[in-house]
């Protein structure tokens, strides 16, 4: 392997580390469109699998100590299962490639498409296009095409002179300038602090849920509300009990709604992952995850898998009189999930999830991805987590 090459791939998963969960704002994130570019300045195809396996195995890093956690092994197993994800993404660099210069520059749009769809897209979370809220904020859907024709333009001929001229300027006047919409007034989020079994560990144990019931229960009471967003599974295995629970607490709340995430138990043993809405009335299962995180939660040969919804799922959902899109966890990592629901021009974006399992900078990597689609489509943003 050449020293260009290797100075490529290494610049790749250095790209992974700064735009993906590092400690520097979230517009850094922006830099992630320049892993095409170096895609595309590969001389050989195994190289450009390379790069992009090396890009998103850097991003998402945090999973060899989240996983250990997750399932209660060790990192080999989080080592074993982070580099399997990688392969399907540098499969899909490996495919694109194409020996003219000129054809890589005209496939660059079919990588980033490969990306987003499955396999590949099921395990290809830090997309470059992610980056068009941070680049473009506020042009929605021709912000999509203009990264993408911007990641073309850098990589058409001296792709290093062209980051520096045109990309670097473009990004600090964008930074500078955009703003997110503002999240109203009406609606809350609520961070928790839970520990509880998850994987292979998850216990769910009755008394455990029951008090952490009570202590949201606290939280909200002290809020102002009307709207309350609680975290990603928070409220256990959801049943009529802890709906009745609830309603006694708001019927003391007249006009405001919980927003929670919970398990809907199916027969069987299998679950939706799911958020619910809680009102003084009742309460209903208001969106189930199209994509549960494979092998953590989607697991087809397990009888007590999460099921995934995929398309059968609106994106877009009414809840407490709104149209919100809901990303629960790993949704907000992928490219798919969040443009199936802008389709429906959602009023705001829910983003919950329950992270206390992993690193920081998976938290980081999705806080970051969802401001940035709430900047490029200029949607509020209400926000959630379990940390």
């Amino acid at each position: 392997m050449h020293l260009v090459s290797i100075t490529a791939v290494l610049a790749s998963a250095a790209l992974g580390v700064l735009a993906w969960g590092s400690p520097a704002p979230g517009w850094v994130q922006a830099a992630a469109i320049l892993m095409p570019v170096l895609w595309a300045s590969a001389s050989n195809r195994w190289i450009a699998g390379l790069i992009v396996m090396a890009y998103t195995t850097a991003a998402s890093r945090g999973l060899i100590p989240g996983i250990a956690e997750f399932f209660g092994t060790n990192l080999v197993h989080g080592l074993a299962l982070w580099l399997a994800a990688g392969l399907f993404t540098g499969l899909a660099g490996w495919a694109c490639w194409h020996r003219s210069a000129i054809g890589r520059v005209l496939l660059l749009p079919v990588l980033l498409v490969a990306l987003i769809v499955p396999p590949a897209g099921l395990v290809g979370w830090a997309h470059p296009i992610t980056a068009a809220g941070w680049i473009f904020p506020g042009t929605a859907w021709l912000g999509l095409a203009a990264t993408a024709a911007l990641a073309m333009l850098l990589a058409w001929r001296s792709p290093l002179f062209n980051a520096l001229v045109a990309f670097l300027p473009i990004l600090a006047v964008s930074a500078t300038l955009s703003a997110p919409a503002e999240i109203p007034a009406s609606w809350e989020g609520h961070n928790t602090a839970f520990r509880f079994g998850v994987g292979s560990l998850n216990e769910r144990d009755p008394m455990r849920e029951i008090r952490r019931h009570w202590a949201m229960q606290s939280q909200v009471a002290e809020a102002t509300g009307p709207v309350h967003v609680l975290p990603e599974t928070v409220g256990g295995r959801w049943n009529n009990q802890a709906s009745a629970d609830w309603q006694r607490l708001l019927a003391d709340m007249p006009g405001h709604t919980v927003l929670m995430g919970a398990y809907e138990p199916l027969p069987g043993g299998d679950y939706n992952n799911a958020l619910v809405e809680i009102t003084a009335e009742g309460s209903r299962i208001a969106y189930r995850q199209r994509t549960p995180i494979p092998v953590g939660m989607w697991r087809p040969w397990d009888d007590a898998s999460a099921v995934p919804q995929w398309i059968s799922q609106p994106g877009t959902v009414a809840v407490a009189g709104r149209q919100a899109a809901v990303l629960v966890c790993y949704e907000a990592l992928l490219v798919w999930p969040v443009l199936h629901s802008v389709l429906d021009q959602p009023e705001l974006f829910v983003s919950i999830a329950s992270t206390w399992w992993a690193p920081e900078s998976i938290h980081r990597s999705q806080r970051h991805a969802m401001q940035s689609w709430a900047r490029l489509f200029q949607i509020p943003l209400v926000e959630a987590y379990n940390l």
